[in-house]
């Protein structure tokens, strides 16, 4: 493979990489957003997602503090789980977005 060829192509693969895990984390953002419960609301507003493109990996979920004690529940209060459905929810459109992404459709 030629220089010019590699360089091309990782330019191309990185794009590609950088929308696929972008529009994974926004799907999972708005699904969150939806199965997320309200009182104040300040739960929904804050949810959001960071993309580490060195690990290839997107992670996504509330910065309150108490966002986990409403995911997993407490001794008081039973779980509302909003993070591990919305990512159960949307696997099979996650990898269509990836095959997309990658095949140049997106």
């Amino acid at each position: 493979m030629h220089d010019s060829n590699y360089r091309e192509f990782k330019k191309r693969y990185i794009k590609a990489l950088d929308k696929s895990l972008n529009l994974t984390g926004f799907l999972l953002v708005n699904t969150a957003t939806l199965l997320a419960p309200v009182d104040t609301g300040r739960l929904r507003q804050t949810i959001g997602y960071v993309v580490n493109p060195f690990k290839i990996s997107v992670k996504f979920g509330s910065n309150v503090f108490y966002d986990i004690f409403i995911e997993k529940g407490t001794s008081r209060q039973k779980a509302q789980p909003y993070i591990k459905p919305s990512l159960l929810r949307n696997v099979e459109q996650i990898e269509e977005i990836i095959k997309k992404v990658f095949r140049g459709e997106l």
